[in-house]
Protein backbone atom coordinates (compact mmCIF):
# COMPACT_ATOMS: atom_id res chain seq x y z
CA UNK A 1 0.00 0.00 0.00
CA UNK A 2 0.99 3.88 -0.34
CA UNK A 3 1.26 5.97 2.15
CA UNK A 4 4.51 8.33 2.31
CA UNK A 5 3.50 11.94 0.78
CA UNK A 6 0.44 10.62 -0.96
CA UNK A 7 -2.68 12.82 -1.42
CA UNK A 8 -6.10 11.39 -2.02
CA UNK A 9 -8.90 12.97 -2.96
CA UNK A 10 -12.11 12.08 -1.60
CA UNK A 11 -15.51 13.92 -3.71
CA UNK A 12 -18.35 12.82 -2.13
CA UNK A 13 -21.73 13.73 -4.22
CA UNK A 14 -25.62 12.99 -4.06
CA UNK A 15 -24.96 9.19 -5.36
CA UNK A 16 -21.40 8.25 -5.26
CA UNK A 17 -18.04 8.97 -4.46
CA UNK A 18 -15.15 10.06 -6.49
CA UNK A 19 -11.93 9.23 -5.88
CA UNK A 20 -8.66 9.51 -6.95
CA UNK A 21 -5.03 10.52 -6.00
CA UNK A 22 -3.74 14.61 -6.34
CA UNK A 23 -2.17 15.41 -10.09
CA UNK A 24 -4.89 12.71 -11.93
CA UNK A 25 -7.28 13.94 -14.51
CA UNK A 26 -10.39 12.14 -13.68
CA UNK A 27 -11.14 9.68 -10.70
CA UNK A 28 -9.46 6.27 -10.52
CA UNK A 29 -11.94 4.81 -8.69
CA UNK A 30 -16.05 5.55 -7.92
CA UNK A 31 -18.00 3.72 -5.21
CA UNK A 32 -22.17 4.01 -5.03
CA UNK A 33 -22.72 6.21 -1.81
CA UNK A 34 -25.04 3.24 -1.02
CA UNK A 35 -22.33 0.83 -0.39
CA UNK A 36 -22.20 2.10 3.19
CA UNK A 37 -25.63 0.24 3.70
CA UNK A 38 -24.68 -3.41 2.98
CA UNK A 39 -22.90 -4.95 6.32
CA UNK A 40 -21.83 -8.69 5.99
CA UNK A 41 -23.20 -9.19 9.74
CA UNK A 42 -26.31 -7.71 8.03
CA UNK A 43 -26.94 -10.99 6.37
CA UNK A 44 -24.83 -13.26 8.71
CA UNK A 45 -27.79 -14.75 10.20
CA UNK A 46 -29.08 -15.67 6.76
CA UNK A 47 -31.34 -12.78 6.78
CA UNK A 48 -32.38 -10.64 3.56
CA UNK A 49 -29.92 -8.01 3.49
CA UNK A 50 -31.73 -4.34 4.36
CA UNK A 51 -32.32 -2.21 1.42
CA UNK A 52 -28.75 0.07 0.76
CA UNK A 53 -28.67 3.56 2.42
CA UNK A 54 -26.51 6.53 1.51
CA UNK A 55 -24.89 8.35 4.35
CA UNK A 56 -25.52 12.06 2.97
CA UNK A 57 -28.79 13.57 3.18
CA UNK A 58 -28.61 17.05 1.73
CA UNK A 59 -24.74 16.99 1.19
CA UNK A 60 -24.82 16.32 4.81
CA UNK A 61 -23.46 13.15 6.81
CA UNK A 62 -26.39 11.65 8.94
CA UNK A 63 -24.77 8.14 9.55
CA UNK A 64 -21.30 8.20 10.43
CA UNK A 65 -20.80 5.16 10.93
CA UNK A 66 -21.76 4.40 7.42
CA UNK A 67 -19.73 7.50 6.44
CA UNK A 68 -16.80 5.88 7.59
CA UNK A 69 -17.59 3.12 6.08
CA UNK A 70 -17.25 4.49 2.93
CA UNK A 71 -13.66 6.29 3.54
CA UNK A 72 -12.52 2.84 4.75
CA UNK A 73 -13.36 1.20 1.13
CA UNK A 74 -12.35 4.46 -1.21
CA UNK A 75 -8.76 3.93 0.43
CA UNK A 76 -8.58 0.04 0.22
CA UNK A 77 -9.87 0.48 -3.29
CA UNK A 78 -6.96 2.96 -4.20
CA UNK A 79 -4.66 0.91 -2.58
CA UNK A 80 -3.66 3.61 0.00
CA UNK A 81 -2.87 3.45 3.59
CA UNK A 82 -4.84 6.20 5.40
CA UNK A 83 -1.91 5.87 8.58
CA UNK A 84 -0.03 8.59 6.99
CA UNK A 85 -2.02 9.78 3.86
CA UNK A 86 -3.19 13.61 3.42
CA UNK A 87 -6.91 13.78 2.37
CA UNK A 88 -8.48 16.19 0.22
CA UNK A 89 -12.55 16.30 0.66
CA UNK A 90 -15.26 17.95 -0.79
CA UNK A 91 -18.04 19.59 0.74
CA UNK A 92 -21.50 20.69 0.50
CA UNK A 93 -21.25 24.80 0.69
CA UNK A 94 -23.41 25.20 4.11
CA UNK A 95 -22.07 22.22 5.85
CA UNK A 96 -22.86 22.31 9.69
CA UNK A 97 -19.95 23.03 11.51
CA UNK A 98 -19.88 20.39 13.79
CA UNK A 99 -20.28 17.61 10.80
CA UNK A 100 -17.30 19.56 9.92
CA UNK A 101 -15.53 19.18 13.43
CA UNK A 102 -16.75 15.88 13.32
CA UNK A 103 -14.92 14.72 9.92
CA UNK A 104 -11.40 16.02 11.43
CA UNK A 105 -11.68 13.44 14.50
CA UNK A 106 -12.53 10.83 12.19
CA UNK A 107 -9.69 11.60 10.14
CA UNK A 108 -7.45 12.19 12.62
CA UNK A 109 -8.62 9.75 15.45
CA UNK A 110 -9.75 7.35 13.69
CA UNK A 111 -8.31 6.89 10.40
CA UNK A 112 -4.79 8.06 11.03
CA UNK A 113 -4.32 10.68 8.39
CA UNK A 114 -1.56 12.87 8.26
CA UNK A 115 -3.12 16.09 6.96
CA UNK A 116 -6.36 17.10 6.17
CA UNK A 117 -8.46 19.80 4.16
CA UNK A 118 -11.97 20.16 3.46
CA UNK A 119 -13.14 22.44 0.24
CA UNK A 120 -16.76 23.73 -1.01
CA UNK A 121 -17.37 21.59 -3.71
CA UNK A 122 -18.77 24.37 -5.69
CA UNK A 123 -15.50 26.55 -5.70
CA UNK A 124 -13.84 23.01 -6.78
CA UNK A 125 -15.96 23.24 -9.73
CA UNK A 126 -15.42 26.90 -10.89
CA UNK A 127 -11.65 25.76 -10.57
CA UNK A 128 -12.19 22.54 -12.99
CA UNK A 129 -13.83 24.97 -15.26
CA UNK A 130 -10.23 27.16 -15.36
CA UNK A 131 -12.33 30.04 -13.39
CA UNK A 132 -12.12 31.41 -10.09
CA UNK A 133 -15.92 33.47 -10.32
CA UNK A 134 -19.00 31.74 -11.74
CA UNK A 135 -22.59 30.97 -10.78
CA UNK A 136 -22.58 27.13 -9.98
CA UNK A 137 -25.93 25.79 -10.90
CA UNK A 138 -25.45 21.93 -9.56
CA UNK A 139 -28.51 19.58 -9.61
CA UNK A 140 -27.21 16.36 -8.52
CA UNK A 141 -29.14 13.10 -7.56
CA UNK A 142 -30.60 14.39 -3.79
CA UNK A 143 -29.40 17.59 -3.81
CA UNK A 144 -30.02 21.10 -5.92
CA UNK A 145 -28.51 24.37 -5.47
CA UNK A 146 -27.71 27.73 -7.22
CA UNK A 147 -24.09 29.06 -5.50
CA UNK A 148 -22.31 32.13 -6.28
CA UNK A 149 -18.63 32.05 -6.33
CA UNK A 150 -16.45 34.56 -6.40
CA UNK A 151 -12.41 34.90 -6.44
CA UNK A 152 -12.64 31.34 -4.96
CA UNK A 153 -14.53 32.05 -2.22
CA UNK A 154 -18.77 30.68 -2.17
CA UNK A 155 -20.68 33.45 -0.97
CA UNK A 156 -23.08 30.94 1.01
CA UNK A 157 -25.23 33.70 2.37
CA UNK A 158 -26.73 34.17 -1.54
CA UNK A 159 -26.88 30.34 -2.16
CA UNK A 160 -29.98 29.00 -2.86
CA UNK A 161 -31.52 25.58 -2.83
CA UNK A 162 -33.83 24.16 -5.05
CA UNK A 163 -36.69 21.97 -3.49
CA UNK A 164 -36.34 19.71 -6.13
CA UNK A 165 -33.16 17.51 -7.60
CA UNK A 166 -32.54 14.79 -10.14
CA UNK A 167 -34.10 11.83 -7.54
CA UNK A 168 -37.39 13.88 -8.17
CA UNK A 169 -37.18 13.48 -12.12
CA UNK A 170 -36.47 9.38 -11.55
CA UNK A 171 -40.02 9.64 -9.24
CA UNK A 172 -41.75 11.25 -11.61
CA UNK A 173 -40.65 8.68 -14.68
CA UNK A 174 -41.61 5.96 -11.93
CA UNK A 175 -45.14 6.71 -11.47
CA UNK A 176 -45.67 7.96 -14.86
CA UNK A 177 -44.14 4.34 -16.38
CA UNK A 178 -45.17 2.02 -13.44
CA UNK A 179 -41.75 1.17 -13.30
CA UNK A 180 -39.05 0.41 -10.54
CA UNK A 181 -36.58 2.87 -9.80
CA UNK A 182 -34.00 1.31 -11.46
CA UNK A 183 -35.38 1.48 -14.26
CA UNK A 184 -36.71 4.86 -14.41
CA UNK A 185 -33.03 6.10 -13.82
CA UNK A 186 -32.15 4.28 -17.06
CA UNK A 187 -34.89 6.09 -18.81
CA UNK A 188 -34.27 9.23 -17.60
CA UNK A 189 -30.54 8.89 -18.77
CA UNK A 190 -30.83 7.60 -22.03
CA UNK A 191 -34.82 8.75 -23.54
CA UNK A 192 -35.60 12.10 -21.29
CA UNK A 193 -34.85 15.61 -22.83
CA UNK A 194 -35.98 19.60 -21.79
CA UNK A 195 -39.37 20.59 -23.42
CA UNK A 196 -38.22 23.93 -24.88
CA UNK A 197 -34.59 23.40 -25.16
CA UNK A 198 -34.29 22.62 -28.62
CA UNK A 199 -33.63 18.65 -28.48
CA UNK A 200 -34.52 16.58 -31.42
CA UNK A 201 -37.78 14.54 -30.62
CA UNK A 202 -37.40 12.19 -33.16
CA UNK A 203 -33.64 11.40 -32.28
CA UNK A 204 -35.11 9.78 -28.49
CA UNK A 205 -35.69 6.41 -27.93
CA UNK A 206 -39.52 5.81 -28.17
CA UNK A 207 -39.02 2.79 -26.60
CA UNK A 208 -37.23 1.03 -23.25
CA UNK A 209 -36.91 -2.47 -22.25
CA UNK A 210 -37.06 -4.15 -19.15
CA UNK A 211 -34.75 -6.59 -17.79
CA UNK A 212 -37.60 -9.55 -18.13
CA UNK A 213 -37.38 -8.34 -22.00
CA UNK A 214 -40.76 -6.52 -21.63
CA UNK A 215 -40.81 -3.49 -23.81
CA UNK A 216 -42.42 -0.16 -22.32
CA UNK A 217 -43.55 2.54 -25.42
CA UNK A 218 -42.28 6.23 -24.19
CA UNK A 219 -44.27 9.63 -24.77
CA UNK A 220 -44.47 12.57 -23.37
CA UNK A 221 -43.33 11.25 -20.39
CA UNK A 222 -39.78 11.67 -21.54
CA UNK A 223 -40.70 15.81 -21.61
CA UNK A 224 -42.89 15.87 -18.97
CA UNK A 225 -40.63 14.21 -16.34
CA UNK A 226 -37.76 16.62 -16.45
CA UNK A 227 -40.30 20.03 -16.43
CA UNK A 228 -40.34 19.35 -12.19
CA UNK A 229 -37.39 21.02 -12.53
CA UNK A 230 -38.22 24.07 -14.25
CA UNK A 231 -42.21 24.38 -12.22
CA UNK A 232 -40.99 23.91 -8.86
CA UNK A 233 -40.47 27.18 -6.81
CA UNK A 234 -37.99 28.29 -7.36
CA UNK A 235 -37.46 26.95 -10.59
CA UNK A 236 -33.69 26.47 -11.88
CA UNK A 237 -33.60 29.96 -14.03
CA UNK A 238 -35.47 31.47 -10.95
CA UNK A 239 -32.98 30.45 -8.59
CA UNK A 240 -29.96 31.57 -10.10
CA UNK A 241 -31.59 35.05 -10.58
CA UNK A 242 -32.35 34.83 -7.21
CA UNK A 243 -28.66 34.13 -5.74
CA UNK A 244 -27.50 36.76 -7.84
CA UNK A 245 -29.75 39.12 -6.48
CA UNK A 246 -28.60 38.23 -3.00
CA UNK A 247 -25.06 39.07 -3.86
CA UNK A 248 -23.31 42.78 -4.11
CA UNK A 249 -24.47 44.45 -7.53
CA UNK A 250 -20.73 44.78 -8.51
CA UNK A 251 -20.50 40.77 -8.63
CA UNK A 252 -23.71 40.30 -10.72
CA UNK A 253 -21.26 41.71 -13.83
CA UNK A 254 -19.23 38.64 -13.23
CA UNK A 255 -21.53 36.04 -12.23
CA UNK A 256 -24.10 36.22 -15.31
CA UNK A 257 -21.58 35.88 -17.77
CA UNK A 258 -20.35 32.54 -15.86
CA UNK A 259 -23.31 30.59 -15.26
CA UNK A 260 -21.64 27.07 -14.45
CA UNK A 261 -23.57 23.98 -14.72
CA UNK A 262 -23.27 21.36 -12.52
CA UNK A 263 -24.70 17.41 -12.10
CA UNK A 264 -25.68 14.74 -13.95
CA UNK A 265 -29.17 16.35 -14.29
CA UNK A 266 -27.91 19.54 -16.29
CA UNK A 267 -26.60 16.83 -18.83
CA UNK A 268 -30.38 16.30 -19.91
CA UNK A 269 -30.94 17.37 -23.92
CA UNK A 270 -31.65 20.63 -23.89
CA UNK A 271 -31.32 21.66 -20.48
CA UNK A 272 -28.30 24.52 -20.67
CA UNK A 273 -30.38 26.20 -23.30
CA UNK A 274 -33.80 25.87 -21.66
CA UNK A 275 -31.96 27.23 -18.50
CA UNK A 276 -29.90 30.08 -20.57
CA UNK A 277 -33.54 31.35 -22.02
CA UNK A 278 -35.15 31.22 -18.73
CA UNK A 279 -32.64 33.25 -16.93
CA UNK A 280 -32.60 35.85 -19.67
CA UNK A 281 -36.30 36.43 -19.28
CA UNK A 282 -36.33 37.16 -15.71
CA UNK A 283 -33.20 39.57 -16.33
CA UNK A 284 -33.09 40.40 -19.67
CA UNK A 285 -29.89 42.82 -19.47
CA UNK A 286 -27.93 40.55 -17.73
CA UNK A 287 -25.86 39.30 -20.56
CA UNK A 288 -26.08 35.81 -19.24
CA UNK A 289 -23.68 33.49 -20.36
CA UNK A 290 -23.53 29.92 -20.14
CA UNK A 291 -19.51 28.79 -19.26
CA UNK A 292 -17.70 26.07 -20.68
CA UNK A 293 -18.47 23.29 -18.30
CA UNK A 294 -16.23 20.09 -19.49
CA UNK A 295 -16.90 18.11 -16.03
CA UNK A 296 -20.42 18.48 -15.14
CA UNK A 297 -19.84 14.95 -13.28
CA UNK A 298 -16.33 15.74 -11.86
CA UNK A 299 -15.76 19.02 -11.75
CA UNK A 300 -15.46 18.48 -7.68
CA UNK A 301 -12.67 15.83 -8.36
CA UNK A 302 -10.79 17.67 -11.01
CA UNK A 303 -10.70 21.24 -9.16
CA UNK A 304 -8.96 19.17 -5.88
CA UNK A 305 -6.84 17.67 -7.97
CA UNK A 306 -5.60 20.87 -9.44
CA UNK A 307 -4.99 22.52 -6.21
CA UNK A 308 -3.74 19.73 -4.46
CA UNK A 309 -1.20 19.70 -7.05
CA UNK A 310 0.04 23.12 -6.14
CA UNK A 311 2.76 22.73 -3.44
CA UNK A 312 2.20 26.16 -1.90
CA UNK A 313 -1.92 25.21 -1.10
CA UNK A 314 -0.61 21.65 0.77
CA UNK A 315 1.02 23.98 3.22
CA UNK A 316 -2.46 24.85 4.21
CA UNK A 317 -3.82 21.44 5.51
CA UNK A 318 -5.04 20.79 8.64
CA UNK A 319 -1.89 18.64 10.11
CA UNK A 320 -1.46 16.59 12.94
CA UNK A 321 -0.27 18.69 15.12
CA UNK A 322 -2.44 21.36 14.48
CA UNK A 323 -5.04 18.77 15.09
CA UNK A 324 -3.43 17.29 18.27
CA UNK A 325 -3.33 21.15 19.15
CA UNK A 326 -7.00 22.89 18.97
CA UNK A 327 -9.12 19.37 18.27
CA UNK A 328 -11.58 19.73 15.64
CA UNK A 329 -12.32 23.15 15.67
CA UNK A 330 -9.17 23.86 13.98
CA UNK A 331 -10.71 22.84 10.22
CA UNK A 332 -12.49 26.31 10.37
CA UNK A 333 -9.53 28.37 10.92
CA UNK A 334 -7.07 26.13 8.71
CA UNK A 335 -9.96 25.43 5.84
CA UNK A 336 -12.66 28.69 5.23
CA UNK A 337 -16.22 27.13 5.04
CA UNK A 338 -16.62 29.58 2.05
CA UNK A 339 -13.49 28.63 0.11
CA UNK A 340 -9.68 27.84 -0.53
Amino acid sequence: METDEVTVIIDAGSTCLRCGLAGDDQPRVTIPCEFAGRRQSDVSDGGEAPRPRCPLEGGVVKHWDAMEALWRRAFAELNVDPRGAAVMLSEAVGNPAPAREKTTQIFFEKLGARALYLAPAAVLRTYAAGRTTALVLDVGDRRASAVPVHEGFALTAATVALPVAGRDVTAHLQKALRVDEAAARAVKESACAVRGGGADEAALPATYTLPDGTAISLGDERFAAPEVLFAASPAAPQAVVDAVGKCDKDYAKELYPALLLAGGSTLLPGFGLRLHAGVLALAPTSKATLADAPHRLTGGFVGASILTSITAFTAMFVSRADYDAKGGRVVHDKCPASGC
